[in-house]
């Protein structure tokens, strides 16, 4: 729920691993952070995009006090992360601990990301980090849409792991969310995994306004999430699981909610995709999976922001709303299924009329 925790590689493989599996390459110069290479993906960043990175690479600079992280694509481009953000600039006390995170386009303008969020604020009171988000018009947003925590409390643990989240009133006084939920527990393992987690009121009342009071989720060896189990009580009332192939992607998904087979569609079609100021509709070739956008002769290619409709369930990357360069010439969108197994590549021209 917070990009507060940096990302880590907690499974190490071998070179001979590396060849033939999804993983990510990390690379440190002098002690500090460098790079991060991604090589494939498993798609089960669509649960929670802020655990992945979507692009494929990240390249660290550092000044006293600041790092700059940027974000690119396999062709070096300037390129959005699963977040939508292009760059982030994290701002450290002389503890060392985080106190600033605003997210910018590949023009450095400041921009939202995911759940209209453009800037993360930390200060620190006893063992709290106090978590605050705005949007670009300054107002203070929740931790995410589904879940209306407006001002946040994290307790972590020494080796950086969130054991505890409380949902706060402006007093910093722990508080029932709309939904009655004051906080929740976390457990992970050594590698990070996140084993189960619980829900409860300000009265300590375990509370299930989702379906579900507490989530458990299961492993294999090499850290792929297998089955997520959903409890009231002791009630198993829901489950999801997965299965993965031998690189590591997700092979099928199924989703059983009080008993019946959820359907989840594997549809992964752009439907619609406009842009301010075209001058006639888009054409949408469902056959070559070709979009042409026609826009005036004077509009501005370097900064286009689409409005983009897909497939119900589906994620489009880059995602909607998100500026893109157009000036290169065409840009590919990636539509992945709702089931998460089907994805699509989808071409989008851009044409200026006189």
């Amino acid at each position: 729920m917070t990009p507060y925790i940096d990302y880590e590689g907690r499974y190490r493989i071998s070179a001979n691993e590396a060849e033939n599996v999804n993983h990510y390459c990390f690379t440190y110069k002098n002690h500090r952070l460098a790079s991060i290479e991604e090589t494939g993906t498993d798609y089960s960043w669509i649960m929670h995009p802020l655990l992945f990175i979507g692009s494929k690479s990240i390249k660290f600079t550092y000044s006293p006090g600041k790092r700059i992280a940027r974000y690119y694509d396999e062709q070096g481009n300037p390129a959005p992360n699963y977040k939508g953000v292009y760059m982030e600039e994290t701002l450290y006390n002389k503890k060392g601990q985080k106190t600033n995170l605003k997210y910018y386009d590949y023009k450095g303008h400041p921009m939202e990301g995911v759940w209209n969020i453009s800037e993360y604020q930390w200060i620190y009171k006893d063992s709290l980090a106090i978590e605050y988000r705005k949007n670009l018009k300054g107002d203070f947003v929740d931790v995410s849409p589904y879940f209306p925590f407006r001002i946040s409390g994290f307790c972590i643990d020494l080796v950086q792991h969130c054991i505890t989240h409380y949902d706060l009133d402006k007093n910093l006084h722990i508080v029932n969310s709309p939904e009655g939920i004051a906080y929740y527990e976390d457990k992970e393992n050594a590698e990070g995994d996140q084993l189960y987690w619980k829900y409860y009121d300000s009265l300590r009342t375990m509370k299930h306004p989702y379906g579900y009071d507490r989530g458990v989720n299961q492993y294999d060896k090499k850290g792929h999430l297998e089955r997520i189990n959903f409890y009231v009580g002791e009630k198993l009332v829901s489950y999801r699981a997965f299965t993965y192939d031998s690189k590591g992607s997700i092979k099928s998904y199924l989703s059983v909610w009080n008993g019946s087979e959820q359907k989840i569609s594997s549809a992964n079609d752009i439907l619609s995709f406009t842009v301010p100021g075209q001058v006639k509709p888009s054409l949408i070739d469902t056959v070559s999976h070709i979009i042409k956008v026609y826009v005036p002769e004077a509009t501005d290619l370097s900064y286009i922001v689409p409005r983009i409709d897909a497939s119900q369930g589906a994620f489009v990357y880059p995602a909607s709303n998100i500026p893109v360069d157009f000036t290169r010439g065409n840009v590919n969108y990636e539509v992945i299924a709702q089931n998460t197994t089907y994805s699509k590549v989808w071409t989008v021209a851009i044409e200026k009329l006189k």
